[in-house]
């Protein structure tokens, strides 16, 4: 059990979840097992999912305990439960969450042409501490989102009741109601079809956010 705690370096890369999907095939999900399986007993523990998911893909620790917890069997997650959750891992989709914390630690979803989609979620809390290419944030409700250095544009359409801490080259908002923005962009926002929202500037902080700001070319 100890080769199983033992911390993993970040990945420096494309996420091997990066395709995760309900179309994954078995052979996808195995490999992925087999990676996080430390100690090679056939089912993961919670502290083989806290390395693998937490250590080396950079999820946050909330989110990987709620997915034990939901797909564990007596000993653990064994391959089907990890089948049966599978599409959720994806570090660039969060989608269908109900009061959940998601956060994604640098260098987790950073790797060229990483697109962040955050879609259909309420009450829920999600810090990008990390680079991205482009952020699409589609019918959220009651959410508080901060969304780490955006090379290009982040898209924001159909939310209501949020708070948004974003970072940006351009932020276009659509059809959005009654939420605030904390805002760092090199454009005036594009606001389309929206009403009652506020603007303060972006203050937010993790670590590792300026080299963010450096490498993403917007801290000029």
């Amino acid at each position: 059990m100890a080769e199983a705690t033992r911390p993993r370096p970040r990945l420096s890369g494309v996420s091997p979840l990066a395709r995760a999907s309900k179309r994954s095939k078995p052979e996808d999900v195995a490999k992925i097992f087999k990676e996080a399986d430390a100690n090679g007993d056939g089912v993961l523990s919670l502290e083989e999912l806290q390395a693998y998911l937490g250590d080396y893909l950079g999820y946050g620790d909330t989110e990987i305990r709620a997915f034990f917890a939901e797909h564990k069997g007596d000993n653990g997650v064994d391959t089907e439960g990890l089948q049966k959750g599978f599409a959720s891992l994806n570090p660039y989709l969060v989608s269908k969450r109900q009061g959940a914390l998601i956060v994604r630690k640098p260098g987790s979803v950073c790797a060229p042409g990483g697109q962040m989609n955050l879609e259909d979620l309420t009450d829920c809390t999600v810090l990008v501490c990390d680079r991205s290419e482009q952020v699409f944030v589609d019918e959220c409700k009651n959410c508080r989102v901060l969304i780490g250095p955006c090379n290009s544009s982040t898209f924001i359409r159909d939310c209501e009741g949020c708070t948004f801490w974003v970072a940006t080259r351009q932020l276009r908002t659509r059809d959005c109601k009654d939420c605030k923005f904390f805002l760092h962009s090199h454009t005036e926002p594009i606001i389309e079809s929206s009403k009652d929202l506020s603007f303060g500037p972006f203050c937010a902080s993790y670590p590792g956010l300026s080299r963010h700001f450096e490498e993403s070319q917007l801290d000029g």
